[in-house]
């Protein structure tokens, strides 16, 4: 039995190939360098930057953290996979590293590096760029939401966000600068970097998709339980990844639809959600995002929890061999099984290659 399962694996990867298509790997600069002093290998590492931030306390030096792990048998000659996880509202890389869904599986594999970012207090700032329908201090979200950098009113001292949807920073810098360091110190396939974010990480992966002119490098976004603002996370003009997005249909803290309880219909089809934001239906949006990335029509994307509490997935298959798959549920703003999801996830990143 153990070796029918090995074969289909090995049939499925082949299929995976054959659809997606082979990339050749491409080599950051840390290959075949000697590894940054304090370096750990089967274990994570803290590491600190200094940032000049342009956007906290008038432009104040600060220092920003991630953490870093290499697989066991890291061997600085072979490119691996890199994939960040960042954390939700509150959340933290050192709860992340213990019990979180791809510190488990980086565990249990031992094949890829995995990068976990930390917010500022514990929180990014996700809607400081300039939305579809103006700023967002022109927008009806009350005073959580007015310290934008595109609104010139807003002073964006550094106690003046604190408290609202993130700290005045500037987190699309912050990832870009760890991506500079990860790939100059350690040897990292370029073609395989990937971005997953929950809840407001989540929002965090929908800015850089939308915000950036090349997604800062990263193949795939792994979106859950995350909606932007609205006139938020909305495709950019090029995009060079895919996308994968999971949602509870009875998520209350990040509505998929107007149907959640607790919710009410806002201005351009929007949702009001119980913290007076507002956000766009998520169908509505991945459906943005298709027509931007040129996609196929809808199909079935069979997974191994199909039916379990209601989840089910569907793909779309887009030019440049990239696709966008969403999965919804019966479940709220915590989805279960959250170990075999991201299985199922990572099957999709390492399958769905950057290209060039």
């Amino acid at each position: 039995m153990k070796s029918l399962t090995f074969l289909a694996l090995l049939l499925g990867l082949y299929l995976a190939s054959l659809i997606h298509g082979v990339v050749a790997e491409k080599r950051s600069k840390g290959c075949n360098k000697n590894l940054p002093k304090n370096s750990v290998i089967g274990d994570y590492r803290k590491i600190s930057l200094n940032v000049n931030d342009p956007y906290y306390n008038g432009g104040e030096k600060i220092k920003r953290r991630f953490q870093i792990r290499l697989p066991k048998g890291y061997d600085n000659t072979e490119a691996l996979p890199l994939i960040y996880k960042a954390h939700g509202m509150g959340g933290k890389s050192e709860v992340l590293k213990k019990d979180s869904d791809f510190a488990k599986i980086a565990r249990d594999r031992e094949d890829f590096i995995l990068v976990l970012p930390d917010g500022m207090s514990q929180n990014w700032n996700t809607t400081w760029i300039e939305g579809a329908f103006g700023p967002t201090c022109d927008l009806p979200k009350k005073e959580r939401n007015d310290c934008p950098k595109t609104c010139p009113e807003c002073k964006r001292t550094k106690e003046e966000c604190y408290g609202g949807l993130g700290p005045c920073v500037d987190d699309l810098g912050f990832i870009e600068l760890i991506q500079k360091e990860v790939r100059k110190s350690y040897c990292i396939d370029e073609n395989q970097m990937h971005f997953h974010g929950y809840s407001m990480g989540g929002a965090l992966a929908w800015e850089i998709a939308s915000a950036t002119t090349d997604g800062l490098g990263f193949a795939t976004f792994y979106t859950q339980s995350s909606v932007p603002a609205l006139g938020f996370g909305l495709p950019p003009k090029e995009i060079n990844f895919s996308l994968f997005d999971v949602i509870g249909n009875q998520d209350t803290s990040m509505p998929p639809t107007h149907d959640v309880k607790g919710t009410g219909m806002g201005p351009h089809n929007s949702i009001i959600t119980k913290f007076d934001g507002l956000k766009p239906v998520k169908e509505e949006l991945l459906q943005m995002w298709a027509e931007a990335m040129d996609c196929g029509d809808e199909e079935i994307y069979p997974t191994s929890l199909d039916g379990n509490k209601g989840f089910e997935c569907h793909s779309r298959d887009c030019s440049n061999e990239q696709s966008i798959v969403r999965c919804t549920g019966d479940f709220g703003h915590w989805p279960p099984n959250q170990k075999p999801t991201a299985d199922i996830v990572l099957d999709f990143m390492l399958s769905h290659p950057r290209k060039q």
